[in-house]
């Protein structure tokens, strides 16, 4: 929602100063994002919350996902790319897809950390994998960001995720 408002309005500020429409749409959707890079640092030194600090960690973390996609629509859009197309076979089947592969990283990549025990390293090839899931998702034409946005959300429900589908956090699946 805070995204939204933020393009309608910056769309709405550049129209009234007489930019031509698709310029306003691109220069509304480049600022409307609370940039993560800005905000994470900055949200550990204010008294916050501790809910109303995750929410606005991954408000800024999910606008600018939302920004690289709607940037992406538009600039196909602009070159060619019908709506329709657009929608039903290019940007949203990559969507699906990609949170598809984020959450089933998400929910094999602890039981697999599982396996290697209190090392010092895990949160290095936690990195790694979120690094090649972007790679992999950027290589088939999905969205690297919105894959390593899921797995980091779905590695923090983990618990929650799995008793939500019935499936046990520490089952055999887990050790097997």
């Amino acid at each position: 929602l805070g995204f939204a408002v933020a393009v309608a309005i910056a769309l709405v500020g550049a129209l009234a100063m007489g930019m031509p429409p698709v310029t306003s749409v691109a220069l509304a959707i480049a600022l409307a994002p609370i940039s993560g890079s800005i905000v994470l640092p900055l949200v550990w030194r204010v008294s916050l919350r501790d809910a109303l600090r995750t929410v606005v960690v991954l408000e800024a973390a999910l606008a600018d996902v939302l920004a690289v996609l709607a940037m992406g629509m538009m600039a196909r859009l602009i070159t060619g790319g019908g709506l329709a197309g657009l929608l039903a076979v290019g940007s949203l089947v990559a969507a699906l897809f990609s949170v598809g592969v984020a959450v089933g990283a998400g929910l094999l990549w602890p039981r697999v950390l599982r396996r290697f025990g209190e090392h010092r390293y895990l949160d290095a090839l936690t990195l790694g994998l979120a690094l090649i899931l972007w790679g992999a998702a950027e290589t088939l034409g999905a969205s690297g960001a919105l894959v390593v946005l899921v797995f980091g959300i779905t590695l923090a429900n983990e618990a929650a995720l799995l008793a939500k589908i019935g499936l046990p956090e520490h089952g055999a699946a887990a050790v097997a």
